[in-house]
């Protein structure tokens, strides 16, 4: 079976209707040394504009020390060179590839599928924080956001959940979810 990747949705996103909120990203593993692959719905950090570019970010895997602003959601549109390939979870972004990102602000909410955390999924009122390479995990520690719903897609064979993410203010972040 082929590798399982990453499925975002974009459910409430201020990026979705403010271009501003954007930016076009090339993820690196260090923010400075080669490109790498990497799936959609990873959190990144803002690092620089590429030199002589006035668009395009080089972004490096978020961690608990990423300041807000610079906290970025990775989700490319699902476009892929190989017909052959058809389902949303196949879809991930080659290195060197241009990426969508939305910088990520309170009240901001998007969904990812199983593969966008580290170790396990989050339940319902669960905080989430950043773990390493960019996944979310789940748990109290540097909560980014918490899980306020857990949705399936598809039927059968093809069903998938979804982790409803609400990002919480960084001072609200820290305390008891709402």
């Amino acid at each position: 079976m082929a590798e399982i990747h990453t499925v975002v949705r974009t459910d409430q996103l201020s990026g979705t209707d403010q271009r501003a909120e954007m930016r076009s990203c090339r993820y690196t593993t260090d923010g400075s040394t080669g490109y790498a692959d990497v799936d959609n719905g990873r959190l990144v950090e803002l690092v620089e504009l590429e030199k002589d570019q006035h668009e395009v970010w080089t972004v490096k895997p978020a961690s608990k020390d990423t300041k807000r602003g610079r906290l970025v959601l990775l989700d490319a549109p699902e476009v892929m060179a190989d017909e052959r390939k058809k389902n949303l979870w196949e879809f991930y972004n080659e290195k060197g590839d241009a990426i969508r990102g939305y910088i990520l602000h309170t009240g901001d909410i998007f969904s990812l599928s199983a593969e966008g955390f580290e170790e396990s999924q989050p339940t319902v009122k669960q905080k989430v924080g950043i773990g390493t390479d960019g996944k979310l995990k789940p748990g109290d520690e540097n909560a980014i956001g918490t899980c306020i719903a857990i949705d399936t897609l598809g039927t059968n064979a093809y069903s998938m959940k979804m982790y409803v993410i609400e990002v919480a203010a960084p001072e609200a972040a820290a305390s008891e979810a709402v």
